[in-house]
């Protein structure tokens, strides 16, 4: 049982025993865009194990409570459960499509330093993000 609830927390944060600042959160971005740095050395059998990594990664911040939220028309017009609904769809096949979804995440959450180079170029949509399964990896 502790070796499963211990578990979880990895799959989350897998720099879970770090000692980040004293009132510091790892930021899901930060987290997924280093996982996806080993998902290139060390592919994983199929898209379906990163999907999976991925809501665990993203989960804390954005999975809706619908249990507190009782006004479901204005809960699903923000952002978070749009892209946590996107990334239980099956949708994303390759790790362009992954690293797309962790820059729209960084987008949206305002966490993402935009610099004059990124200026010109928007965040990648939902749309696109489908669109770059056809693509190679």
């Amino acid at each position: 049982c502790f070796a499963v609830m211990a578990a979880t927390s990895f799959l989350a944060d897998p720099f879970f025993l770090t000692n980040p600042p004293a009132g510091m959160k790892r930021c899901p971005g930060e987290i997924a865009n280093c996982y996806l740095d080993y998902c290139e050395l060390y592919p994983p059998p199929s898209a379906l194990y990163m999907r999976r990594h991925f809501r665990w990664i993203f989960r804390s911040e954005l999975q809706p409570d619908t249990k507190e939220e009782l006004d479901l028309s204005t809960l699903y017009q923000d952002w978070r459960p749009r892209l946590w609904t996107f990334l239980v769809r099956p949708y994303l096949v390759n790790l362009k499509q992954f690293r797309a979804v962790v820059s729209l995440y960084l987008h949206l959450s305002g966490k993402l330093a935009v610099s004059e180079d990124d200026e010109n170029s928007p965040p990648p949509t939902f749309r696109d993000i489908k669109a770059l399964a056809n693509s190679s990896s």
